[in-house]
């Protein structure tokens, strides 16, 4: 997979950086073999002094209802619609709604068991701030976009400029943590969800 990369300047300070959103699952094993997924998001790490992956902890009322959605959606004869989306048809599309919902269901279990709150993926600090991105598009600049509420340690905001002529090439990979958030090692994304996040969109409609 290629991917643009997009370049962090301050408007206050000299600082840079550069930032390639390569496709990361967060896998989280349980202690009873189950195996939550989750994604992540983006946020100013003040002990990185940068930008950083961060979990992004689901909402339990949304799984519960992802949940629901999906056995009502695999019971209405969805299962088709899921195979040809996905464009490599299961064996057994059968298997393939029990292995997702199993998914959802261990996933559930994890969230309402966690304490500890959302991570910097870089250096385990719960101690992170939200950055909020506002595209410039109103002014014909759709690859650019800024904070306002978020400011650097200097005061300045931060602006964000996708680099179209500059592609790396990315394969997707999974971070492996430990229920709490501790990371314990990325490896090569295996594709043992068959659905992945594709899945969770569907269930809600999306």
């Amino acid at each position: 997979m290629s991917l643009a990369p997009k370049g962090v300047t301050c408007s206050g300070c000299g600082f840079s950086q550069q930032i390639v959103r390569a496709p990361v699952t967060l896998r989280y094993p349980l202690p009873d073999g189950g195996r939550a997924t989750a994604y992540r998001s983006e946020g100013w790490c003040p002990r990185c002094e940068s930008i950083q992956d961060v979990e992004e902890l689901p909402d339990v009322q949304e799984l519960q209802h992802s949940i629901a959605d999906y056995e009502r959606r695999v019971q209405g004869g969805r299962l088709d619609r899921i195979k040809d989306r996905l464009g490599r048809p299961p064996s057994n599309e059968r298997e393939l709604a029990h292995r997702e919902l199993a998914r959802l269901e261990d996933t559930l279990r994890w969230r309402r068991s966690r304490q500890s709150p959302p991570r910097c993926l870089g250096c385990g600090s719960a101690d992170w701030q939200a950055v909020d991105w506002v595209s410039d598009e109103h002014g014909g600049h759709s690859n650019i976009s800024h904070t306002e509420l978020f400011r650097h340690t200097c005061g300045g905001r931060l602006r964000r400029v996708t680099e179209p002529n500059l592609r790396f090439h990315c394969r997707p990979t999974q971070i492996v943590l430990t229920p709490e958030g501790q990371v314990l090692r990325t490896e090569p994304d295996d594709g043992d969800d068959l659905l992945g996040d594709f899945g969770n969109r569907m269930s809600r409609g999306r």
